[in-house]
């Protein structure tokens, strides 16, 4: 969302009191900024505005599961209430971990950035001149969302991909209705291993549909 709509929804949200909770997990990530500035870059001290983040993407931290939230500082007293019941459940090392994350850790969000914009041009190349393939280039985080033409169950591909292939991709259909003909590729593992990825499910593509 560019920042012209966050000032509209926020105005409107603003006047009927209305709760905006903005996911940003991935804001870090994105390949042009102003593509989807932060929310905290438009909204007032008691704005109705909560933003969610935290180190599982912009650190590679998955599983670890630790985040943080911007709020109005008129429910910081209800946050820090509510946060109590989540917070003792995060181990030490985690803790530890962020910390250091946040201190020492920049060098390796830049780095991140760059081998995944890599990855998205051997994405791009590899299937914005196949036949069967319709691609959008993704503007951030590291999924791809390719349509397959001819393909009507995206559950049947996936499971095919996998058992032929050895290759792991999400079904289209979960994302929501009209997706059943995509399949959502991650694009975070290392170009050797992505390259070959891509070459799998490519000569599957082949083998089975004719365009």
């Amino acid at each position: 969302m560019q920042q012209e709509d966050q000032l509209e929804l926020l105005a409107y949200c603003r006047n009927r009191n209305i709760q905006i909770i903005a996911d940003e997990v991935y804001h870090r990530h994105f390949s042009a900024q102003d593509a989807a500035p932060s929310f905290l870059e438009v909204a007032e001290e008691d704005d109705p505005v909560v933003v969610v983040n935290g180190f599982s993407k912009a650190w590679a931290m998955t599983g670890w599961r630790l985040g943080w939230v911007v709020t109005p500082k008129a429910q910081a007293t209800h946050w820090a209430i509510m946060s109590e019941c989540f917070n003792t459940g995060a181990p030490a090392f985690v803790q530890i971990a962020d910390i250091t994350a946040l201190r020492q850790g920049e060098s390796h969000v830049q780095q991140l950035k760059s081998q995944y914009e890599q990855a998205r041009k051997i994405v791009v190349e590899k299937f914005s001149n196949h036949p069967a393939i319709e691609l959008a280039a993704p503007d951030g985080t590291f999924y791809a969302f390719p349509k397959i033409r001819g393909v009507s169950s995206s559950r049947k591909f996936v499971e095919g991909l996998l058992a032929e292939e050895d290759v792991g991709v999400a079904p289209g259909y979960t994302f929501g209705e009209g997706n059943d003909g995509h399949i959502r590729l991650c694009y975070a593992p290392s170009h050797e291993r992505l390259a070959d990825g891509l070459h799998r499910i490519l000569r599957y593509i082949d083998r089975h549909h004719s365009f």
